[in-house]
């Protein structure tokens, strides 16, 4: 499981890896192309088969203060991003939204810090 799971009610859904990479738990990941981000609960090899948690969770993950094109500080509060080419979220609108940042990081800074991971949205 998981050690930067901080809160769950989540629901885990089995993911196919087909990154061309290993997915290690703990890891965030994108569900799809436009996402939703989720936390991935176990080891997954490349065309591999695994579960992964997506929203409402709270997990701590590294965050740069970054908006992809400059340095840019990141507010508590704030809507963070992720891509899969990138082992952190960051204020870069280009990204896929992952969550709400519950703390904050300094312009060009790096830091571990609690997201609030957005739900999975399904179309009625």
């Amino acid at each position: 499981m998981a050690t930067n799971l901080l809160q769950g009610g989540g629901r885990v859904i089995q993911h196919a890896n087909t990154s061309h990479a290993a997915l290690s738990s703990g890891d965030l990941c994108l569900l799809g192309a436009g996402g939703p981000v989720g936390l991935v609960l176990e080891d997954i090899a490349n065309n591999g088969t695994g579960s992964v948690m997506v929203g409402p969770i709270v997990v701590s993950t590294s965050v740069k203060g970054h908006n992809g094109s400059a340095n840019a500080a990141v507010t508590a509060g704030a809507t963070v991003y992720f891509t899969d080419t990138e082992a952190f979220c960051d204020v870069d609108t280009a990204q896929v939204p992952a969550g709400i940042t519950l703390g904050s990081v300094a312009s060009g800074a790096t830091e571990t810090e609690e997201v609030l991971l957005l739900p999975l949205v399904t179309a009625p």
